[in-house]
């Protein structure tokens, strides 16, 4: 059996937390029959990771299809003359391989590029392109993208949900860890920025685990 995991960086991991460990290593040691793949990239946005899986459906489909879903207002881009298929190598469980291959080769423009304060691969045509970016889009384009990205995920993955901002964005029909936990506790959690520490990446899992889990019994 195999599970496909998409997500950013707070299904990535940081740097900052363990060198990159992340709720999909905590979800994988319940499962080690399963062969589960973390295609997450921090910093990325939803379409990129709605292109990444649809890809992987493709050539190198899953049985299960888990999707954290990011926040609005990122624009992902592949570097010219790269693409998804030039990563498609074995990753490791925790992802740490795919990770590196793949964001040689991956641009991610977020608001923090604007003032030079993202700490990735924020070279200067990235931060001259987000400058240029953020000056035309408006808030009201990309919150019209983002829906129209989530509702395409909650149709097509067999379980997502949201790290934060569910209530704050009147979501109401997917999960949201911060409105479960409340946003006290998360900061409780905080280990780098608004990324969890060990203890709250093992709650991740367990609660990804409590709604897959029947999922994952009656595929194997």
């Amino acid at each position: 059996m195999k599970i496909a995991i998409f997500g950013c960086s707070w299904t990535h991991g940081v740097g900052q937390v363990e060198q990159y460990i992340n709720w999909p290593y905590f979800f994988s040691q319940k499962y080690p029959e399963v062969e589960i793949t973390n295609y997450a990239v921090a910093a990325s946005s939803v379409l990129f990771q709605i292109h990444q899986m649809n890809l992987v459906k493709k050539y190198n489909p899953a049985d299960l299809y888990i999707f954290q879903i990011t926040r609005p207002e990122r624009f992902t881009y592949w570097e010219p003359e790269s693409t998804f298929f030039n990563h498609l190598k074995s990753p490791l469980p925790n992802l740490k391989q795919y990770y590196y291959e793949i964001f040689q080769s991956v641009r991610c423009v977020t608001p923090p590029l604007v003032t030079q304060r993202a700490n990735m691969n924020n070279q200067q045509k990235s931060i001259n392109f987000a400058k240029q970016y953020y000056k035309i889009a408006n808030d009201e384009t990309f919150n019209l993208e983002w829906k129209l990205a989530v509702d395409y995920v909650k149709e097509n993955t067999d379980f997502c949900f949201l790290q934060t901002e569910g209530a704050d964005r009147h979501i109401t029909d997917i999960l949201c860890v911060e409105d479960i936990l409340t946003r006290e506790k998360c900061k409780d959690w905080w280990a780098a920025g608004t990324h969890f520490g060990r203890e709250g990446l093992q709650w991740v899992a367990d609660f990804v685990d409590n709604n897959v889990r029947d999922m994952i019994n009656a595929k194997l």
